[in-house]
């Protein structure tokens, strides 16, 4: 609460994850409410202030970004998975494959940059919001060096982070391409 006031927000609710073996924390836009994660690992981890300000921050973000990150996701996985089973069913006609992955890529484009945009932004503003909250509560030398580490955690998750985004969509664009060059062979 600490921090989402640090934000200037005071219309989400928080709750802890039931799942005590999950690691899992996030922000649901339709519902205005983050859950965090709730296991002895995470709770007693120097890095539970940058998660908590991490959610925080995607609370502050525009609403309409992130619901629209959230309907370009599930729009773009629904478009692969229904395009894939048409594909293979020989339901869609040859002549429309290169139209069905030229969607599909524009899909996966747009849905790989909007999510890299809210994740990035969060991520960064972590750091800061993290700081002026440990601010209130230890001497600037140990905020320095936690901050330190943070930067130093951010650097390199975020890039296994944006790797994982990236395979995910090169993942579904394969599947389109497997798809259409399997169903080109056998119809």
């Amino acid at each position: 609460k600490e921090i989402l006031s640090i934000l200037n927000i005071d219309k989400v609710n928080i709750k802890l994850n039931e799942d005590k073996n999950s690691e899992t924390s996030f922000y649901n836009t339709f519902s205005k409410e983050i859950t965090l994660c709730n296991n002895d690992k995470v709770n007693k981890s120097y890095t539970r202030i940058l998660y908590i300000a991490h959610e925080c921050v995607h609370a502050s973000q525009k609403q309409i970004q992130l619901k629209f990150n959230f309907i370009l996701a599930n729009i773009n996985m629904l478009f692969c998975i229904i395009t894939a089973v048409l594909i293979w069913f020989n339901v869609i006609q040859e002549s429309l494959y290169l139209s069905i992955f030229s969607i599909a890529l524009i899909l996966n484009m747009f849905s790989f940059f909007a999510r890299n945009a809210i994740e990035s932004d969060a991520t960064y503003m972590s750091i800061l919001i993290s700081e002026r909250y440990l601010s209130k509560y230890i001497d600037k030398e140990n905020v320095d060096n936690i901050i330190k580490q943070y930067e130093n955690i951010i650097s390199k998750g975020y890039s296994t982070f944006i790797f994982s985004l990236f395979t995910t969509n090169i993942t579904l664009i394969l599947i389109h391409i497997i798809s259409i060059l399997v169903c080109s062979y056998i119809y």
